[in-house]
């Protein structure tokens, strides 16, 4: 499922604009598509570490190969500008429960840009911010996926019952709504998707927004997150569901489209 770059500037998503330095109270939202040539994949295997190229050799399926590796390096290239280093200086540690941030020299734990990724259905997506814990996911409408069978182990008893009562022909995306809320939210924790996620409930509102509605067990302090789901088709061309998650307070989300390529910002 490509991106569709003309519905997404349509809800507010452009190309970048020549100073894209983070600054503080905001999150950069990146939007990554994914090449189709084997030729442009080629060359961005050279933003790879070899440990990276033996994982994306691993994988058996063309497109999450392709995914993987444009997520990657457009990763480090978007860190590396940032940062004023070379795409190849960024490293990467990782928390307890495996979440990445920056390592490597000092100038990169001073500088405290936090970051996560998350691809789908041939779309990569990137948040970065200074200071503050964030997570993102984005899926694609994957039509094999049975959302009463994911929600009976991933949903709470409100959030299920939620999914029920909304009209058939609605159900499978509020479904892949409420998933990429919880994921993100799981990501920006860094507890993973293994650490319960039926332990906390999403709630949206009348306004397309969301929030953790209650939370049990170890999940008790999640509740202080700020949920922004994110809209990525219009009207009802449902390809691809998005959400945010950070540390409050509420930050303003900068929202730009990019072409992965070993030299994306060549043009701008």
């Amino acid at each position: 499922m490509t991106l569709d770059t003309r519905a997404l500037r349509a809800l507010g998503w452009c190309d970048p604009p020549p100073d894209t330095a983070l600054i503080t109270g905001e999150v950069q939202l990146w939007l990554i598509k994914v090449p189709d040539a084997h030729l442009n994949i080629d060359a961005l295997l050279a933003r790879l570490t070899p440990a990276e190229r033996e994982r994306a050799a691993a994988k058996r399926i063309v497109a999450k190969q392709r995914e993987y590796i444009a997520g990657q390096a457009s990763l480090r290239t978007l860190l590396a500008q940032q940062l004023g280093v070379d795409p190849m200086q960024i490293a990467y540690r990782r928390g307890i429960k495996g979440k990445p941030y920056l390592g490597g020299s000092p100038s990169f734990t001073q500088a405290q840009v936090q970051f996560n990724i998350s691809h789908s259905g041939e779309m990569v997506m990137v948040a970065m911010a200074l200071d503050a814990e964030l997570g993102v996911d984005v899926e694609w409408y994957n039509e094999r996926t049975d959302p009463y069978r994911v929600a009976r182990r991933a949903f709470s008893v409100g959030e299920r019952e939620t999914l029920s009562n909304t009209p058939l022909p609605l159900q499978r995306a509020h479904f892949f709504a409420m998933w990429t809320c919880k994921e993100a939210l799981v990501k920006c924790t860094g507890m993973g998707i293994h650490s319960g996620m039926a332990n906390f409930e999403i709630e949206f509102d009348d306004s397309h927004g969301a929030r953790v509605k209650a939370a049990w067990d170890t999940q008790s302090s999640v509740d202080r997150l700020c949920v922004v789901p994110l809209k990525l088709a219009l009207n009802d061309s449902h390809a691809h569901a998005g959400a945010l998650v950070h540390e409050p307070p509420a930050m303003i989300t900068r929202r730009w489209i990019l072409d992965a390529s070993p030299d994306p910002f060549i043009d701008f």
